[in-house]
Parts: structure tokens; C-alpha cells; sequence
């Protein structure tokens, strides 16, 4: 938020709430210009209600300015308050700015300064006002055209002004009065917290830097959100108010309040300030409230999903550093049916290229870190093969080998997951490490964390690369399959590991355990694990670590493409390959396990759900999450800290209840 001090510009970045039961300097504070426009003047800062004369300077994005549009649109006064809409993009030192002569493709309706000051920004908006101004520079603006001053900067006033006092200059029908004088005092209890506890609310959970403020707020705008959804299931809109002669109900100031907010929350709050308790869409009355007030044509022509998107992920730069905007997440996007999805989807792709190696399509992913902004993979070096028969120099024996993993991370998930289907617990040994990476160690032992575990056979090394500089290597990744009696890494590539626990210890597996890698499907195999891999499984970091926009954006469409061909061999199949379970089930399962509730924010692959969109692959889902060790094995709460405690702002979200039952 940039400040004016008596003339001077400064950027100035949003506060941290002090806590929550303290000062909270995330709040709005009071607005300096309080100038009135009336019908009928008759105080010293009241002036007169005239067509043409005041000018509105909004932001499409801004949920303050958004009422204000609202309200200027319901009441008709379009020709009356003339409307010049910023750029979404503050870019530059002084925040909100108007686009140049130019204009900008990108974003038509906006529009250069059109209020006679030549103005570049609205920081100059406001200086023109009052040389000596000290306080925020904030959108909407009601600018006053004949004085050439600022009347107010208080979207409650704006919209208030614009609801009553411009009814003569209204075009089109007659419409109510949103703001009726007998029942002012209901609509401003609802206000005074609404205000504070959900509008401000989103803000100071996604500015919060400590856990403890984060949650504190966090919790109030749900509760906000809750109190919001037993008052809509009882009526129409947030009071009951039937205008004169009406025989429907109409909304009133409080309900255009919380639209502006519930617009944006599923695809901004949720994911980009960690307000991921619950989205609006598990709120039956509040989704179905949103639609209804978005069904008016007059509502609906408001709303800007680009400028909403684009401003938000650009801008907070501590929230989303890499400033990628994600691609899903409109809450209006119509429903493809199903039966849509399937057409044009082939069972599989061409062979791919393949070295002979299990793992030959994660090899071939080397190269580098990026591409043209792609996110690619390095390839693992510690490569070594176990064999039944030890003609490798590594033969499969009992107590011999050991697991070191992560369990946030889904490389290391594949493992512990075939692990755990083939009951090879006493076979081959595990410690676990902690989650979330030191940013100087990179994985380190944190016994004291639940579900983590000290070193218990390299001599209580602290971590990972540790054990990597024993052998001379510079890596640092995990999991790492280790060889306790020669005290050697054997491999730190998942795919080969799961693929050595699955073939070469089969004379290990416990009775009854599924045959993961059937010899007569071994092609079939590695046909779907590589097209998998690359779209979904690797494909999720490369939505998540693109650098640019560019890269995203393909990531963005792989991964979705390649899961509607999931769904389709799912509806046909109770697994990917038949009716038995196999290796391509286990490599798949640790990606779709974080999509709903890491990667869909954190990677931002946001454009559906599994338990919105995917049935079948959220069947399949269930079916293999039921499987004997299969949750024992998968570890939510290490996923949910890894992922989200890496940000720049490393507060962890408040878990939400997995509609699903995966916890």
C-alpha cells in the first residue's frame, strides 16, 4: 500500500496485526477526505448531486472499489458518475497508476487519466487534491471534477452517496433503495463485523507471519463465514427486506459488502492467503447465494476475474514470489460434462524412447534445472541395481538394505508405499527425516517432530548430505536406498527403487501381496508410468516452479489433459491397467494423494478438484488409499508442513477436513 507523508511518496508494505487480540494495523484505517454528496446540500462539506460532475477512479480487482462499481451499476449510473478503471498491475513504486495513451490489450477497460490532471498515477490524484496529503493512496476515489479535489476515499461513503443520493440522474427502471432508513441499523451491525472479521479478516490471515496470528485470524473468518451461512439458510440475503410493493426480496449495502469478498475467495483467499479451512463452494448457502447475486446482469458485468487474478498473484509478492497467476479457479466456469472429457482421449500414447532402464522417461528429464522456464528435473547419479541372485554386486537379503525418506515428499511416498503393499517392514529398515528442508542442511533428522525419526544406521549423521559426502557426491535429494553392509548408497532414484523392491525381493513379500510388476504387463508399465510422470507426477512441479508465465501455462494444460485420460482408463477399469493393482497405481497415487489440498494451491494446478470433477479417479483414490499399510504409509500432515512451511511467508494453513476421509 503506498503512503502519502505531507507530499512525499513512499512504498509502504502491508503490517502485521500486532495479535490478535491487539492493535491491528492490517485494518483500514480512517479515510482523511469526508466530503458528502447530497441531493440537497445543507451542511459545509455536503455538495450538490450533479450528472457529469463526479468522477469514480476504481480498480477491478479491489474488493473496496468493487462496491462502489456494484452499486453505481445497480442504481443506473453509468452516464451520471462517469468511471475511469486503473491498472491492475502495481508495478512500480507508486502503486495504482493510470495505462498511458496506449492503453494495454491486455486489459481494455482501462483507461488514461480522464479527470483533466494528465495524471500518471493516483498518487498524483491525491497530491492534486492536497499538496500536503498524509495518509494511504487507496481505491475508489470519488473525484470531484469542478473543485478538482478528492470528496471521498471510503468505499462504505461512496457506496452509500451512490445507492441515495443520485436517484434523479438514474437511467432505466426504477430500483430499491439498498440502503432503507428503517433498516439502517440491522445492515450496520451486520457491517461492524463483517468488516473486521471476514473482508479485513482474509487480509491479516495472508499477511501474518507468525502461526499463531496466522491461525487466530484464520479461524475468525470462518467463523465469520459460518455465521454468514446460518443466517442465508434461514433467507434470501443477509436481511430480510421486501422494498414497497415488492413481492420478492431484494439485498441490501451488507449483501454487496460480502460479494466482494466471496467473488474472490476461491480463487485468490483460498490459496493465496491460506484461507483454506473450507472454499465457498463447500458452503451450500453461500455458493448458492454468490450465484444468485451473480445472476444479475447488473452484479455480474462488475466482476473481472482477470484483473482480479492478475492483481493479486502480481502483486503480493511475499505470498506468491514467482508471480505465476494460476489458470483455474473462476467460480463460474460452466460444468463439462463428463462424457466431454472422453472424446478424442486415446487408452495410450505412442512408446516413448526408452534406454532400457525402468527408469528411462525420469531419466530423460535431465538436462538442467530449466528450460525456456520449464522446470525439469535433474537426473539421479547413485544408480546401482539390486538382483535376486546378487550378480549385481547387490543381492536381495533380508536386514541388508535401508530407506531413508521425507514424507512430504512424493518421490519418497512411492516408496514407502510399495514398501509397505509388499509387507517388506522387516526386510528392509527406514528412518524418516524431517519434512521441511533446512535451507542451509537441506534434509535434516528432527527426532522430536512426531512422526520423524534419528539416523539409526549411518552412526546418527544429522543429515542426508551427510551420507552423500561419504560417498563423495554433491547430491542431496532422498529418498536413498542404503547399503548397510558395504555402507554404500545404492540408489537414490525413486523409480528404480520401487522397481527393485517390486522384482528383486519378491521371494520376501508377504503372502497375499499384489504383484506390482507382472511380467506380461511390464510394457504396458512403463508406457503409462512415463506419459504419468511427465505430465502429472513431475508435471506438478512444472505448474509449481515454472519461471514464467509461458512455462506454467503448458504445465497448466498437460497436467489437466493427462488427467482426464486418467479418468477415462479409470471409468473402464478399477485400476490403470486392469483390475489389478500395479506399479503404475503406486507411482500415481503420492501426486493425486497432495492434489486437492497441496498441490492445487501450492503448485497452483487449481483449474478442478478430484472431489468436484474426477470421480472415477477419486474412487480409485479411495480404493487404494483402503489397501492394508496404504494409510499408515501416507503421511498428510508431513505434506501440508513441508509444502506450505517453504514459503515466504511460512505459516502453515489450518488443515482442512479432507471431504474424502484421507486423514
Amino acid at each position: 500500500m503506498v503512503y502519502i507523508e505531507r507530499g512525499q511518496v513512499f512504498p509502504e508494505k502491508p503490517k502485521v496485526p500486532a495479535g490478535d487480540g491487539g492493535s491491528d494495523s492490517s485494518e483500514i484505517k480512517p479515510t482523511v477526505f469526508k466530503s458528502w454528496v447530497r441531493r440537497n446540500p445543507s451542511g459545509p462539506s455536503d455538495l450538490p448531486a450533479e450528472a457529469g460532475r463526479y468522477h469514480l477512479l476504481v480498480s477491478l480487482a479491489c474488493p473496496f472499489s468493487h462496491r462502489a462499481i456494484i452499486m453505481r451499476s445497480l442504481k443506473g449510473l453509468q452516464a451520471a458518475v462517469p468511471m475511469t478503471v486503473l491498472h491492475p498491475l502495481k508495478d512500480n513504486p507508486k502503486g495504482w497508476h493510470f495505462v498511458g495513451p496506449e492503453g494495454d490489450e491486455r486489459y481494455p477497460e482501462c483507461r488514461p487519466d480522464t479527470i483533466g490532471l494528465d495524471a500518471r498515477f493516483l498518487t498524483d490524484v491525491y497530491l492534486a487534491s492536497d499538496k500536503d496529503y498524509t495518509g494511504r493512496v487507496s481505491v475508489p476515489v470519488l473525484w470531484d471534477t469542478k473543485t478538482g479535489r478528492v470528496v471521498s476515499n471510503e468505499s462504505g461513503d461512496i457506496s452509500e452517496m451512490l445507492n441515495s443520493e443520485f436517484e434523479e440522474h438514474a437511467k432505466g427502471v426504477p430500483v430499491p433503495d439498498y440502503y432503507p432508513p428503517h433498516l439502517r441499523s440491522e445492515i450496520d451491525a451486520i457491517s461492524d463485523w463483517l468488516g473486521p472479521e471476514l473482508n479485513m479478516g482474509v487480509y491479516r490471515t495472508g499477511f501474518a507471519t507468525t502461526q499463531e496470528d496466522y491461525e487466530a485470524a484464520c479461524r475468525r473468518v470462518f467463523a465469520a463465514l459460518d455465521r454468514c451461512e446460518s443466517i442465508l439458510a434461514k433467507q434470501r440475503y443477509l436481511v430480510s427486506y421486501y422494498p414497497p410493493g415488492a413481492s420478492v426480496p431484494s439485498p441490501t449495502l451488507a449483501d454487496v459488502r460480502l460479494f466482494a469478498t466471496l467473488i474472490r475467495f476461491d480463487i485468490v483467499y483460498y490459496g493465496l492467503f491460506k484461507c483454506m479451512l473450507r472454499r465457498i463452494a463447500d458452503y451450500p448457502n453461500l455458493q448458492t447465494y454468490m450465484e444468485d447475486l451473480y445472476s444479475n446482469p447488473s452484479v455480474a458485468t462488475t466482476v473481472s476475474f482477470p484483473h482480479i487474478k492478475d492483481s493479486y498473484y502480481f502483486t503480493f509478492v511475499a505470498q506468491n514470489p514467482a508471480q505465476l497467476v494460476p489458470r483455474g479457479g473462476a467460480p463460474f466456469t460452466p460444468e463439462v460434462s463428463f462424457c466431454r472429457r472422453k472424446l478424442g482421449v486415446r487408452d495410450s500414447a505412442q512408446p516413448q524412447e526408452s534406454n532400457g532402464s525402468p527408469a528411462a522417461a525420469e531419466a530423460s528429464a535431465s538436462g538442467g534445472a530449466y528450460s525456456h522456464g520449464a522446470f525439469v528435473r535433474p537426473d539421479s547419479k547413485l544408480r546401482n541395481w539390486i538382483t535376486a541372485d546378487g550378480s549385481s554386486g547387490f543381492k536381495a537379503e533380508a536386514g541388508r538394505y535401508h530407506l531413508y525418506i521425507a514424507n512430504n515428499c512424493p518421490w519418497c511416498h512411492r516408496c514407502v508405499l510399495t514398501r509397505a503393499l509388499l509387507g517388506l517392514h522387516d526386510v528392509i529398515s527406514m528412518d524418516v527425516l524431517f519434512y521441511r528442508r533446512d535451507p542451509d542442511k537441506g534434509w535434516v533428522f528432527n527426532p522430536g517432530e512426531p512422526g520423524c525419526t534419528p539416523d539409526t544406521v549411518a552412526g546418527g549423521i544429522g543429515g542426508i548430505r551427510e551420507l552423500y559426502a561419504r560417498a563423495g557426491s554433491a547430491e542431496k535429494s532422498v529418498p536413498v536406498l542404503y547399503d548397510k553392509q558395504t555402507a554404500t548408497i545404492v540408489s537414490n532414484e525413486s523409480a528404480d527403487i520401487i522397481r527393485m523392491l517390486a522384482t528383486e525381493f519378491r521371494e520376501f513379500a508377504a503372502p497375499k501381496s499384489p504383484e506390482l510388476v507382472p511380467h506380461d504387463l511390464i510394457r504396458r508399465i512403463d508406457e503409462v508410468n512415463g506419459w504419468i510422470y511427465d505430465a502429472i507426477n513431475n508435471g506438478a512441479y512444472k505448474a509449481g516452479f515454472a519461471k514464467g508465465q509461458v512455462a506454467y501455462d503448458k504445465a497448466f494444460d498437460e497436467y489437466f489433459e493427462a488427467l482426464d485420460r486418467v479418468e477415462c482408463l479409470l471409468d473402464k477399469h478399477r485400476y490403470l491397467l486392469g483390475e489389478t493393482l500395479t506399479e503404475a497405481d503406486v507411482r500415481l497415487f503420492p501426486t493425486l494423494f497432495r492434489h486437492d489440498h497441496v498441490y492445487f494451491v501450492r503448485f497452483k494446478v487449481n483449474k478442478a478438484m478430484l472431489a468436484d470433477s474426477y470421480p472415477n479417479t477419486l474412487r480409485w483414490l479411495l480404493d487404494v488409499y483402503s489397501l492394508p499399510g496404504v494409510k499408515e504409509a501416507s503421511n498428510f500432515d508431513h505434506c501440508i508442513g513441508g509444502y506450505f512451511g517453504r514459503w515466504a511467508i511460512p505459516t502453515v494453513p489450518l488443515r482442512p477436513k479432507l471431504s474424502y476421509s484421507l486423514s
